[in-house]
């Protein structure tokens, strides 16, 4: 949101009252991806969630917010929208949902959540039993950014 006074030539009641302009969705998504390419993590992740709360986001977009918050060292948030990322591939492309419950697994056991990591592993095996093994080889995985992998 951008901020501005208004200015009048006249002195008036509310003159200096603060007035909020929002950007379009588009140019905040657009900010975002920009960015994200840049490695301008903290400006990536900013502009992501102020588009996510103007409008939704595409998947990519998601999957790229997670990525920034995790590289920003905002571990929970990125899980969440990871998770999101997880809800919105199971209904989509079951294996793709399967590596990012593997992604999710390893990223809770990396924060010393055994059990919530153990159930991601569950999730990944219950969708394709393959899943756990390659992604652990590597042959699923685009790169190693946990947990938003999908760029």
């Amino acid at each position: 949101m951008t901020i501005s006074r208004q200015s009048r030539p006249f002195r008036r009641y509310g003159e200096d009252l603060l007035t909020a302009r929002t950007e379009p969705h588009t140019d905040l998504v657009s900010q975002a991806r920009d960015a994200y390419r840049r490695g301008d993590w903290s400006t990536s992740y900013t502009a992501f969630s102020r588009a996510g709360a103007v409008g939704p986001l595409a998947l990519d977009d998601l999957d790229a917010m997670a990525s920034a918050a995790w590289r920003l060292g905002h571990a929970r948030e990125a899980l969440r929208v990871a998770e999101l990322v997880y809800l919105r591939l199971v209904r989509t492309d079951v294996n793709s949902a399967a590596v990012k419950a593997v992604e999710l697994g390893e990223a809770w056991l990396a924060h010393g959540h055994q059990q919530i990591g153990q159930g991601w592993f569950d999730r990944a095996r219950g969708l394709d039993p393959t899943a756990l093994d390659a992604v652990r080889r590597g042959r699923h995985r685009p790169h190693a950014d946990v947990p938003g992998s999908r760029r």
